[in-house]
């Protein structure tokens, strides 16, 4: 009876056991998951690996197969395709060192978020929002018009496995293609690809679009996309935003009036500010947009796109996660100074590092953005354990 028991029991404790990994892992339905960011951002390092190590397989995580890498295609995008429990998982790559691929950022004039773009004659037919004023970017658009075809065959091909379960994730430039791709994928004319659940993954992401294309995506996408940013990371902060209010409301007339309400002179006047650098913003964003697409349309491929809007207001989604700032290591500049006998006087810290800054390395402008500081970054905040484990901290080359 006691050896039943003692069997019994045991056999609880190993189904429990798998029943509560089983839950850390699988990918939810809905709401942000700190391992399927985890996951995901670690296979957003792929590419930086396999630029760096030509091999990736030690920054994947186990369970997750890879089933199809692109080419490269349009303005030096790709994209790979995993396979994990019966879900399709689409990893875009963010921006490389090649010319067209920061033609592509540079791009940021806006065009509206239905229309047509044509590819040597070939029409794109696109549709990221239902509200007439919303807008998209550019150079953004256009690498998923020439990403689009190749993206949409992989998510067929899967649903031939049974597989209509996908999400969508992408460092950087990566993930601003992430959050337009699902625009596109849930308006797609296509029934088939309209009813697969997507769910989304953004890291690092620049703006992709102005406010009314932001609200209709978050109110449409609730729950199902995620743009994870450290904020003190550069990237997510462009393309730059201005005021669009009103710089007098009605209810600041009125505050005038009343004797309750304050009316805040110095704030108005400091939008009356902003407001004067608005036009030179404006044609700024436009040269620049206008010059990119010149650039683009220089190569072998002749690209037609939609007219231009007049909206250049990006503004940011609102399923921000914010995570903290990535430490930068501390590195000696030269280690003769530990020789130095004055050394052993020098003041430091808790952690045995010389107060003297100027003794170490500077932190690179690109530390705060780089895709394995995002991986370590999360760790860090929600796997403790997992990150003291981890063998690197940080990759020598990013230092």
């Amino acid at each position: 009876m006691k050896n039943r028991l003692s069997l019994l029991c045991s056999f609880l404790l190993v189904v429990i056991s798998f029943t509560a990994f089983s839950q850390e892992n699988k990918f939810e339905k809905k709401g942000f998951r700190e391992n399927e960011a985890r996951d995901l951002m670690a296979l957003c390092c792929s590419y930086t690996f396999l630029d760096l190590y030509g091999d990736d397989q030690e920054i994947i995580p186990k369970a997750f197969e890879k089933r199809y890498t692109s080419s490269d295609i349009g303005m030096d995008n790709k994209f790979q395709i995993y396979v994990y429990q019966k879900i399709g998982i689409i990893n875009l790559r963010g921006s490389t060192a090649d010319r067209d691929s920061w033609l592509e950022n540079l791009y940021s004039t806006m065009i509206p978020a239905q229309g047509t773009i044509e590819i040597d004659s070939t029409k794109f037919n696109y549709d990221f929002a239902q509200e007439d004023s919303a807008s998209v970017h550019s150079g953004y658009a256009l690498a998923i018009a020439f990403l689009s075809d190749s993206i949409l065959h992989q998510i067929r091909v899967l649903g031939e496995e049974g597989i209509n379960d996908f999400v969508i994730t992408g460092h950087s430039q990566g993930g601003a293609l992430a959050q337009l791709l699902t625009a596109y994928l849930i308006h797609h004319p296509d029934a088939d690809i309209r009813r697969n659940h997507y769910k989304t993954y953004a890291f690092a992401s620049p703006k992709v679009g102005n406010k009314i294309f932001a609200k209709e995506y978050q109110k449409k996408r609730h729950s199902l996309s995620f743009d994870v940013i450290n904020p003190a990371d550069i990237v997510p902060k462009f393309p730059f935003n201005y005021n669009d209010t009103d710089i007098v409301t009605m209810e600041d007339w009125k505050a005038i009036f009343d004797e309750d309400k304050e009316f805040g002179l110095g704030t108005k006047m400091k939008d009356g500010a902003k407001r004067m650098v608005e036009l030179p913003l404006r044609s700024s964003f436009r040269m620049v947009g206008r010059g990119a697409s010149r650039e683009l349309n220089d190569g072998e491929v002749l690209i037609v796109m939609p007219e231009e809007s007049k909206d250049l207001n990006y503004f940011v989604l609102d399923s921000l996660i914010e995570i903290p700032s990535f430490d930068y290591p501390k590195i000696l500049l030269d280690s003769a100074i530990l020789e130095n006998p004055r050394s052993k006087k020098w003041k430091k810290d808790s952690l045995g590092h010389f107060v003297n800054d100027e003794f170490y390395r500077q932190e690179p402008k690109s530390w705060q953005h780089k895709p394995y500081n995002y991986y370590v970054g999360l760790l860090k905040l929600y796997f403790p354990d997992e990150y003291e484990k981890l063998s690197k901290k940080y990759l020598p080359e990013n230092i």
